[in-house]
């Protein structure tokens, strides 16, 4: 099973995310279902990725970015591996403030460590498969960055603002 992930472009795609974070000076983990199945010995779908990286300094490192999931701390990064386009969940550790409805947080607050990030942070919305096509204009370029600035161990809480469509991402996701 784990001899298939090399031919992967979903596990190589991540693994890239990861490796540019890193090499940026933040942390960069696998997280969500892909660990589990890993540990349970299935072939995971998708993988996402986990960061001490803001959601603005992952779009400064990224060329194709959709903001949709910002506000609490996801921005999907695509990218095309052996001519398939790829939609990554890459989420920024955080802490999550008081769930006044009971599904989303009222607040977020960043931070550097992964061991203190609340429970209900530590895996990327599930709620919904794919990219809604209005929003796949939003997707920006950016130059990669030549710097990285480190994040202080905590951020002030950013407030959340629900919106219609969940931010949400697929291995079914295009990103063309």
């Amino acid at each position: 099973m784990q001899g298939d992930l090399p031919s992967n472009p979903y596990f190589r795609a991540a693994l890239a995310i990861a490796r540019r974070l890193r090499d940026a000076g933040h942390q960069a983990f696998f997280a969500g279902g892909c660990v589990r199945d890993l540990l349970l010995g299935l072939a995971p779908q998708d993988f996402d990725v986990a960061t001490s990286a803001t959601p603005g300094e992952i779009v400064a490192l990224f060329p194709k970015t959709f903001t949709v999931g910002a506000h609490f701390g996801v921005v999907i990064v695509c990218d095309e591996i052996d001519d398939t386009p790829i939609a990554t969940e890459v989420a920024t550790f955080r802490n999550d403030g008081a769930y006044s409805d009971g599904r989303r947080p009222d607040a977020v607050r960043y931070t550097t460590d992964p061991a203190k990030m609340s429970s209900a942070a530590t895996s990327p919305s599930t709620e919904c498969s794919s990219i809604p096509s209005n929003m796949k204009q939003r997707a920006t370029s950016h130059p990669p960055r030549s710097t990285s600035s480190t994040a202080a161990k905590t951020s002030p809480p950013v407030p959340f603002a629900p919106s219609a469509t969940p931010p949400c991402a697929s291995p079914r996701t295009s990103c063309a």
